[in-house]
């Protein structure tokens, strides 16, 4: 099999060709159609979590993957119409964006601001209120951006640089 590997900590990612791996009980094999790195992969890589996550070398890197399961297993399925490097792309930064939703307090009646709209986890956090009906407001949006965000039925707010700290933000962040 092919894999991004590192060879040591620090070491730059390279296309390793690597034995197949069994599944040990418990687990499933999957045929990787495509994989998403992420920045935790580079700090593992890097060795910052050497503390935390034992590992024997070369690592491979890239845990966020779509493919088929050799072996029928209950794992989640890809929709007939989604492509799987989307699929692959979505775990870490769909996860972090329902987590962020998760969080919040109800937002029934509140306007949302999603400062980061544009990037893949303000994206996906972006979709949590509109489904429930409400409409974010999108915050700092490139008027290059907004055209695609306002066909989707989003308002989007200009982006513009403050050099003083409004007084109310002043409050919240101290």
């Amino acid at each position: 099999m092919r894999a991004i590997t590192v060879s040591s900590y620090g070491a730059s990612p390279s296309v390793t060709e690597l034995p197949t791996p069994q599944a040990e009980p418990g687990q499933v094999l999957i045929a990787t159609q495509a994989f998403g790195m992420n920045p935790m992969d580079m700090q593992i890589a890097n060795g910052g979590w050497q503390d935390q996550v034992p590992t024997q070398f070369p690592i491979v890197l890239g845990a966020d993957l779509a493919g088929t399961v050799r072996e029928d297993a209950p794992l989640a399925r890809i929709p007939a119409d989604l492509d799987p490097v989307i699929a692959a792309a979505l775990p870490t930064v769909g996860v972090t964006a329902m987590q962020i939703a998760e969080s919040l307090a109800p937002l029934d009646g509140k306007i949302v601001l999603i400062v980061g709209a544009a990037g893949a986890t303000g994206r996906c956090r972006a979709h949590h209120p509109a489904r429930a009906g409400r409409k974010p407001k999108i915050g700092r949006s490139r008027e290059g951006r907004r055209g695609s965000w306002r066909s989707a039925g989003y308002v989007t707010a200009s982006a513009h640089r403050c050099r003083a700290r409004p007084p109310h933000l002043t409050k919240l962040n101290s």
